[in-house]
């Protein structure tokens, strides 16, 4: 059996949110105030409010099996299994707008970056339906392998991916012509995927071989295969794509992998989760994550933040008049935020956002100064830095001190051998 999720110790207990049925799949808006569940029993899509984790409903077609959301977060689809349609929803009102007849049981959704094409994958079939998001109507069909079931867009919308659970296969799609360009095996049972955020990662879960395929997106070809795994399903990339989180059905909890190495993180505290464990998704901060629980009814808010901790070492010298630029480094999650106790030297400055303390300095001097570190979770980190600016280094950027000190004694040797020479003269005469 895989490790339990390790969390930090300062995170809090997980929650859970009771919206009934059968919560499947869930989606975070692009600014994380909303996460939006596909709930297949109750054919409605809840709509859980992130701060207060209340929620509300929102009915469209029969067994919703899968949804995505626009980039600019203003539209949500919804595929509707059972009544071979797609929803589409304003999120600004939570109103179905249209209803897109789709006669190939859509199991599966993606929103290209751009907004303009929806891909729906057909279980049912071997195929791909294609929708134009303008006039919502299916364009065409793509061929791939039999039962497909999750997709994702590329970040740059040039290629799609698609995983085919009877065909334990990956098809790549070029989305300019719409043809199959790659075929990568993969496990038995994939029935969820997810991309890595800088595209060059896609992870597939197996769950009848209890294993996640690793693909190189560059090659189109399994880097590895992540194993000994229980039964995993949801996956799901931390935003800076250093952890891949995975839901096991079987068992009931969350397993965390460092993407480095591909290996199971066991550090931290282990958590267990209720129910069966399917979809999962991580607000853009990293901070939480949303996992539906199919067979009971729940969604849990799982807290991934991680208080902040200052790595950076001692600031490298500065020079007077010269431009200078350190960046105080802090881990943690969510991304922290900076703040100073003390003065800078005149002429510099702290970014909040990026720890970057940058500028050109004025008056040489020691500078001692403290950086705090906050992101909400308990305790702030802080770090006590002394900045040295030297003085300006001569016009051509060379420090000639010691050829100044040279020319000093080579003047003071010559002076003393011209005083003897005198002295000499004297005692001649």
């Amino acid at each position: 059996m895989s490790p339990l999720l390790a969390l930090s110790p300062a995170a809090a207990a997980p929650i859970t949110i009771n919206v009934g049925g059968y919560p499947e799949l869930v989606a975070i808006s692009p600014d994380g105030t909303t996460a939006y569940v596909a709930n297949e029993n109750n054919a409605e899509v809840n709509v859980i409010n992130t701060a207060s984790n209340t929620f509300t409903s929102i009915p469209v077609g029969s067994l919703p099996t899968g949804l995505a959301i626009s980039r600019d977060g203003t539209r949500l689809y919804v595929g509707n299994h059972g009544s071979n349609s797609i929803s589409v929803i304003n999120t600004t009102t939570n109103i179905v707008i249209a209803t897109i007849p789709n006669t190939e049981q859509p199991y599966r959704v993606a929103v290209s970056p751009d907004g303009s094409t929806v891909y729906a994958t057909n279980s049912a079939t071997t195929t791909v339906s294609v929708i134009d998001a303008v006039t919502n109507t299916v364009t065409s069909t793509i061929s791939v392998g039999t039962q497909p079931t999750d997709v994702a867009f590329s970040r740059d919308g040039s290629t799609a991916y698609v995983d085919n659970v009877a065909s334990r296969t990956v098809s790549v799609i070029d989305v300019a012509t719409r043809m199959v360009v790659a075929t990568i095996p993969i496990g038995d049972g994939a029935d969820f995927l997810t991309l890595a955020p800088n595209g060059l990662t896609l992870y597939v879960a197996n769950i009848s071989d209890n294993s996640v395929t690793v693909i190189d997106t560059a090659t189109n070809t399994a880097r590895t295969t992540i194993t000994s795994l229980t039964h995993p399903a949801g996956v799901a990339v931390s935003p800076d794509g250093v952890k891949l989180y995975v839901t096991s059905t079987d068992g009931g909890f969350l397993t965390v992998i460092d993407t480095a190495t591909n290996t199971v993180d066991t550090s931290g505290a282990a958590i267990a989760l209720s129910g069966q464990p399917l979809g999962i998704a991580i607000t853009p901060n990293g901070a939480k994550a949303y996992i539906t629980n199919s067979t009971n009814g729940l969604v849990t808010l799982v807290d991934l933040s991680v208080a902040p901790a200052i790595t950076s070492a001692a600031p490298t010298a500065a020079t007077a008049r010269a431009a200078y630029s350190f960046t105080v480094i802090a881990s943690g999650i969510p991304k922290a935020m900076f703040a100073i106790t003390g003065s800078l030297p005149t002429g510099l400055t702290l970014d909040s956002a990026t720890g970057v303390i940058s500028g050109t300095p004025t008056t040489p001097g020691s500078f001692a100064f403290t950086i705090t570190a906050s992101n909400g979770t308990a305790p702030d980190a802080t770090a006590s830095f002394t900045l040295t600016v030297r003085p300006t280094l001569a016009t051509t950027g060379v420090d000639d001190t010691p050829t100044v000190l040279l020319g000093l004694a080579l003047l003071a040797a010559g002076l003393s051998t011209l005083g003897a020479r005198r002295i000499a003269a004297r005692q001649r005469g």
